[in-house]
This record gives C-alpha cells, sequence and structure tokens, in this order.
C-alpha cells in the first residue's frame, strides 16, 4: 500500500504564490482601454488594427490566466486543508492523538 506525504503548508504557500501572479494578471487586463487608446493615436490604419487586435487577444489572455490560477489556487488551498483535518482524524481514529 502506497504511502501519500503531502506538506500543506507547501500547497497553501503555493496557492498564495498563484493568487499573487493572478492579481498581477489583473493589473495588466484593467489597461487594456488605456493601452488601446494609445494604440488607436498610431496613425497609420494597418498599425491601429495590429496592436488593437493584439492587446485585444493579450486582455483576453489574461482573463483566462486570471481565471485558471485562482481556480487552481482555490483547490490547493482545499488541498492542504483536507489533508491537514484527514490526517488529525486519522491519527485521532488510531490512537495517535496530534
Amino acid at each position: 500500500m502506497g504511502i501519500i506525504e503531502v506538506d500543506p503548508a507547501a500547497l497553501h504557500q503555493l496557492a498564495t504564490d498563484l493568487h499573487d501572479g493572478a492579481v498581477v494578471a489583473r493589473e495588466v487586463q484593467k489597461h487594456h482601454d488605456r493601452l488601446s487608446a494609445h494604440a488607436a493615436r498610431a496613425g497609420n490604419p494597418l498599425v491601429v488594427l495590429g496592436a488593437t487586435s493584439f492587446l485585444s487577444s493579450w486582455s483576453y489572455g489574461c482573463g483566462c490566466l486570471v481565471a485558471d490560477a485562482e481556480a487552481m489556487a482555490q483547490r490547493l488551498r482545499t488541498a492542504g486543508s483536507l489533508y491537514l483535518r484527514n490526517d488529525k482524524e486519522s491519527a485521532r481514529a488510531v490512537g495517535h492523538e496530534q
């Protein structure tokens, strides 16, 4: 029978780091309109189209990144918490109170 060893503190730290990264990506996404306004003043219609198209894709990608990072961070927090709870309950059940 295999033994699963998990470091709940490491899971929580990873969740925190993912959340922090999502905060940065969210901040970048917030500037989409401002950046698009700068691109609109570029003059050449092809440059404007290329820049605004890129910025739209970039903003969409940041939104996806934020959603995925937040979901993963929440799952990691939950996994760490469940592991701690189950470990304590198992120890109690076999008489090794922690």
